[in-house]
């Protein structure tokens, strides 16, 4: 389940992730983009994750599509548990152009502050 926590525009936008990515949850976040985001305009991105079991098949798949919005971030903060970061640690090099760091949860402020940065 994908929850996009702040309704109205701000550069910062935050994004929960909770237990499995699913088709849905990707082309919500599609939506989020094509919707709120203008094509000339950089956001910076958090993402926290819950219960994190992956991503479906689908899921996968759909999101090879909403790559196409990389061009609108700027900066992307992943705060999660450390076995996800060990998993996802070479993500940075599948997203050109986007600065990436990685917290822990207990970091969480700290990844609001660097993407205030």
């Amino acid at each position: 389940m994908i929850e996009n926590a702040n309704i109205e525009y701000s550069p910062n936008v935050d994004v929960t992730i909770q237990n499995k990515l699913t088709k849905e949850d990707v082309q919500k976040l599609d939506d989020f983009f094509k919707d709120q985001v203008a094509d000339t305009e950089k956001i910076n991105l958090l993402i926290t994750t819950e219960n994190w079991e992956g991503i479906t098949l689908k899921g996968l798949l759909e999101d090879l599509k909403v790559m196409k919005h990389l061009t609108s971030i700027n900066k992307a903060a992943l705060v999660s548990d450390s076995k996800l970061m060990e998993a996802d640690s070479k993500l940075d090099r599948l997203l050109p152009g986007v600065s990436l760091q990685f917290y822990t949860k207990d970091q969480k402020e700290d990844a609001k502050a660097w993407l205030s940065e």
